[in-house]
């Protein structure tokens, strides 16, 4: 009986860790052109994506913490945006 609890409390562990996975995604454009192949990286997480042919980007199973988002444009000044994930809501 011992170790069937421990089996089913690390079942119940391992659902509930992978609830508190969040993402950040976006979509990238030049003006009305979606921004194909721009570079986004997510610090401190040390991430780096390049966007797809619409301009859409994501960074999945991230926690519950505060990032930045730094989008690299050719041609463009890089922009840089906070984003704080919470445990109900990201902003």
């Amino acid at each position: 009986m011992r170790k069937t609890g421990l089996i089913i409390f690390l079942c119940l562990f391992s659902v509930c860790a992978l609830a508190q996975q969040y993402t950040i995604s976006g979509t990238l454009r030049r003006g009305t052109e979606p921004a194909a192949n721009t570079s986004v990286q997510l610090a401190p997480a040390g991430l780096q994506k390049t966007t797809d042919d619409n301009g859409f980007f994501r960074f999945t199973k991230l926690a519950v913490g505060s990032y930045k988002v730094v989008i690299a444009i050719p041609g463009y000044q890089p922009y840089t945006q906070a984003v704080k994930i919470t445990d109900k809501n990201a902003t």
